[in-house]
């Protein structure tokens, strides 16, 4: 996506890797959609990833269980998970060069549950202030029962 403001092409993916047991059973790859609404934030999203100012950072997210396509005027992951574990801070953030920076999200044996097993079928990128930065479908969805363990490589380019 071409943010005109700056003149700044942003590329997102994620990588989902999904694990039963302990065991690796899936890796998923998807493109990113960014949210039009990120202007306010990127700035200093950029600024923090690369000298560390803490204006703005992306440190959070929310899974959902609703699979309606992405929008870029998106404000909020449509259906978190109710189990009172998300929005959960990001495991870590990792620059690469002058320009990706790559965000972990993990999601315990132990987060997440309810009854029935959900299914996991949206992953929200949030900032300190709340803004929804990125959002992804996950297609297939992810049944998450409490031997199921999620984390999310979600990387943002910038050109």
């Amino acid at each position: 996506m071409l943010v005109d403001n700056w003149n700044l092409n942003i590329k997102g993916s994620v990588r989902v890797e999904h694990y039963e047991s302990g065991k690796l059973i899936n890796v998923y790859n998807f493109d990113n959609l960014i949210m039009s609404n990120v202007t306010e934030v990127f700035p200093g999203i950029i600024d923090d990833a690369f000298n560390g100012t803490n204006v703005y950072t992306i440190d959070n997210f929310k899974v959902g269980t609703d699979d309606t396509a992405p929008t870029t005027s998106d404000t909020d992951v449509l259906a978190v998970v109710a189990s009172g574990d998300f929005p959960k801070a990001l495991t870590s953030t990792t620059k690469s060069g002058s320009n990706t920076v790559e965000f972990r999200l993990d999601v315990e044996e132990t987060e997440g549950n309810l009854v029935p097993d959900p299914e996991y079928k949206e992953v929200g990128l949030f900032s300190n202030g709340g803004v929804m930065t990125s959002r992804v479908i996950l297609n297939p969805p992810i049944i998450k029962t409490t031997t199921t363990r999620i984390t999310v490589f979600w990387t943002y380019q910038f050109n």
